[in-house]
């Protein structure tokens, strides 16, 4: 993994809290050598993250600011986004899982335990 990129001089600060991101390479070898498998821009502080295929990419994720949420609805929905970005990378890194069966076990996840939660109301 390394953590250069002319990407990385154009990002934005953190919209949550505003810290500085960190844009991390992660390379097909772990020498930060090979051809760049993926890319995670992340706030230094507050763990936000994006993950894209590129630097480019990343940088343009990460930057994109689609407006304030509108409700407490919207805020949650982009928290939990980011936690599931930020949780599919971190098991991608550890385990090297691909990212469609790290979602897929996420959502499998949280389909049983949904009605474990309804049945609680």
């Amino acid at each position: 993994m390394s953590r250069t990129s002319p990407e990385t001089a154009t990002l934005k600060p953190c919209p949550f809290c505003g810290s500085a991101p960190i844009m991390d390479l992660h390379h097909e070898n772990e020498d930060g050598t090979g051809i760049i498998e993926f890319v995670v821009v992340r706030c230094s502080s507050c763990r936000t993250s994006k993950e894209r295929p590129s630097p480019s990419a990343a940088a343009q994720a990460w930057n994109r600011r689609d407006g304030v949420a509108q409700s407490s609805k919207d805020t949650m929905k982009v928290a939990l986004e980011s936690a599931l970005e930020y949780v599919e990378a971190d098991l991608r890194e550890r385990f090297s899982v691909s990212g469609q069966n790290v979602r897929d076990e996420i959502r499998s996840a949280l389909s049983v335990a949904s009605p474990i939660r309804e049945a609680g109301k």
